[in-house]
């Protein structure tokens, strides 16, 4: 009879920070309970205000940290674009020319076309971690073995701010400890510096370090241009390419949900301040979860262009009848299918640690017995036709312009699209690969009766 409670209870978790994902079960007795009766109370009545300013004397202790900094590195999660602080974090970073480095997070925190953005500490290390010495992290995880990454240096004094308190210090020690809101964390980190420091004395420390990160961020920048070049108009397409083309086809704030296992399409579309917004990857490491949050993101803001970016194995892992609830209550998001017919960086991983990899005269024993997902090759787009939705495969980057174009028709009518996108495989050098062997194994074969 604890209808009512459990779901106010249930709206209260999911809505009051930090938040995040509830189930409620409600069983069928209840559910089939004759004349319920019950009041239905305003939910404004179980909000609370979670706005909470940081202890003074730790922001003054923080801000000074930064100063009198030789090396500060911000690191940012989740909790500031929950805050809706973004700005001020750019803000702060600029203040004093601190690189910020994206945290383990479900969202894009720092542009990361920004000269000041240091790369991901999560699945990789940023740059310039060796030689930090004070480190302040502002609402993400606490690095580690756990995220895949080092920790932070010894050396450096760490501060770590979160309204979710109970995750600060959990395994490694925490010099200055802030449980506090993220947003009035950094406005107020922002004051203490400018009361801290001169106007004048805050632009000679910041300048060096800007035009320093501008001319690092220019040689990437044609790095990046350059390595894209060798396979810009290859059949089956590069990731550079067909980021390159969504950045040019989708809406300016477009909002993206990203369930892949690369990173470059970070890199290539502009997920700047008022531009395209990222949802993704999990913190969680699942597969299987980018359809359906592209459906809720898209029937929680449904005026916005919503565009899901799909590994071919991710789709796989149980996530195809979403379409259904697409195609039913027409909800038009735009898919677009990576497919390379092959699990990369589960191949990639597995040759790391391979002994027979790691020596040139067993190398090639080494067998990918898991990561080819050809033979069958999977009609995605079949797949989405057979749901009543319109679908293109594309092969060529002129193939996905136009498929991109006849996307966007489709979704101003109300319907949903889903682009098979055939790209390259890559090696564990980033490099193009074509792994097509597998381990032909038939039950059939195995028959003593044929039945």
């Amino acid at each position: 009879r604890q209808i009512s409670e459990m779901t106010r209870r249930a709206i209260k978790v999911a809505g009051t920070e930090p938040g995040g994902p509830v189930h409620v079960r409600y069983p069928l007795n209840l559910l089939g309970e004759p004349d319920v009766k019950d009041t239905i109370y305003p939910q404004e009545l179980f909000r609370i205000p979670v706005e909470m300013r940081p202890p003074p004397e730790l922001i003054e202790r923080t801000a000074r940290l930064l100063v009198e900094a030789e090396h500060p590195m911000l690191c940012v999660g989740a909790e500031v674009t929950r805050a809706g602080a973004n700005e001020q974090l750019i803000e702060l970073a600029e203040l004093i020319g601190a690189p910020v480095a994206q945290g383990f997070s479900v969202y894009g925190d720092m542009p990361f076309r920004h000269p000041l953005f240091a790369g991901f500490y999560g699945l990789g290390a940023p740059e310039g971690l060796a030689r930090t010495d004070v480190f302040v992290n502002l609402g993400a995880p606490a690095p580690g073995p756990g995220l895949f990454t080092s920790p932070v240096p010894r050396k450096a004094v760490k501060v770590h701010a979160r309204i979710e308190y109970e995750e600060i210090a959990n395994v490694y020690p925490t010099d200055i400890a802030i449980a506090a809101g993220m947003k009035e964390t950094v406005e107020d980190l922002t004051d203490a510096v400018r009361s801290i420091a001169t106007e004048s004395s805050l632009r000679r420390l910041a300048a060096p370090r800007l035009a320093a990160a501008r001319e690092r961020q220019a040689h990437e920048d044609e790095q990046r241009r350059q390595k894209a070049k060798r396979y810009w108009n290859a059949s089956p397409m590069s990731w550079e390419r067909v980021s390159a083309e969504l950045d040019r086809a989708l809406e300016d704030d477009a909002i993206v949900v990203a369930e892949l296992d690369y990173r470059t399409p970070y890199y290539w579309l502009n997920f700047d301040r008022g531009r395209k917004w990222l949802v993704g990857q999990t913190t969680g490491f699942a597969l299987g979860w980018g359809l359906g949050a592209s459906i809720g993101v898209k029937t929680a803001l449904p005026d916005r262009q919503v565009v899901a970016l799909i590994g071919d194995g991710a789709l796989l892992f149980g996530q195809i009848e979403a379409l259904w609830t697409a195609s039913r209550y027409d909800i038009p998001t735009i898919t677009v299918v990576l497919n390379n017919r092959s699990y990369d960086n589960e191949r990639n991983r597995i040759q790391n640690r391979s002994p027979l990899m790691s020596n040139r005269e067993t190398r090639d024993q080494w067998k990918d017995m898991t990561g080819y997902l050809g033979h069958p090759d999977v009609d995605f787009a079949g797949l989405a036709r057979s749901f009543d939705i319109e679908a293109a495969t594309v092969s060529k980057p002129q193939e996905l312009a136009s498929a991109l174009k006849r996307a966007r028709a489709v979704t101003r009518e109300g319907r949903p699209f889903l682009i098979d996108a055939l790209i390259m495989q890559l090696d564990r050098r980033g490099e193009r690969t074509e792994q097509t062997w597998y381990p032909e194994i038939s039950i059939a074969a195995e028959r003593k009766r044929k039945v």
